[in-house]
């Protein structure tokens, strides 16, 4: 089931990848962190057979180094961000 899951997953990441023409593609959530490793080089080898070779070569997939909270850390950032684009003025 597994190996199945994988085989989708690199399909549509191909897709994305085809149409986005992406750098980087990060794989992360709690089913990224808990079957990341050992989903990510089938997901990578089927990525490679469905995408078109250019785009696949300057795209990496990668797993998120974040751990679990990723969506907090992402959402702290968000107030800092304002803060610096308006120069520190309120």
């Amino acid at each position: 089931m597994l190996e199945e899951t994988a085989g989708y997953l690199g399909a549509g990441i191909a897709n994305l990848i085809n149409l986005f023409n992406p750098e980087r593609i990060v794989l992360g959530g709690w089913a990224g962190l808990a079957l990341g490793g050992v989903l990510l080089p089938r997901i990578r080898e089927v990525a490679a057979a469905h995408a078109l070779r250019h785009p696949y070569g300057q795209a990496s997939i990668e797993l998120c180094r974040l751990g679990p909270d990723a969506v907090s850390v992402g959402a702290a950032t968000l107030p800092v961000a304002r803060l610096l684009s308006e120069g520190g003025a309120r």
